[in-house]
């Protein structure tokens, strides 16, 4: 395959490839695909790792372009079970509004519990 010329999602990257002296450069916005993303990221990776090769003369011009073969050696998914707290957590406003209804009653016990010999008796 040879050199794309797309330029990818940001049309300046095509300038921002090009190496400098014996400094090439990639990550996510060099790529030419699925630019910023992690898939961009890697591709850009291995096109640099390519050019480098190239010129220290080990891989000819034509395979920097080549895509890479599908991985086969994928990690089988391991399903993820949420505990019941991740499951049932409350957001920050909801944990804040019910902190505030629950404090009302709790110093009302609270105080009684501490204080309520010290109140008058309206017994008779």
């Amino acid at each position: 395959m040879q050199k794309s010329t797309d330029c990818g999602a940001v049309p300046s990257s095509c300038g921002i490839r090009e190496p400098v002296g014996r400094l090439f450069f990639a990550g996510t916005e060099t790529a030419s695909q699925w630019s910023g993303y992690i898939n961009g990221a890697v591709q850009a990776g291995e096109r640099a790792a390519k050019e480098v090769l190239h010129a220290q003369g080990l891989v000819p011009k034509e395979r920097i372009w080549e895509p890479e073969a599908p991985c086969d050696d994928v990690i089988p998914e391991v399903p993820f079970t949420d505990t019941f707290m991740e499951k049932y957590q409350p957001s920050v406003g909801v944990f804040l509004s019910l902190v505030a209804f629950l404090a009302v009653p709790a110093g009302a016990a609270a105080g009684w519990a501490f204080l309520g010999h010290r109140l008058p008796s309206f017994r008779q």
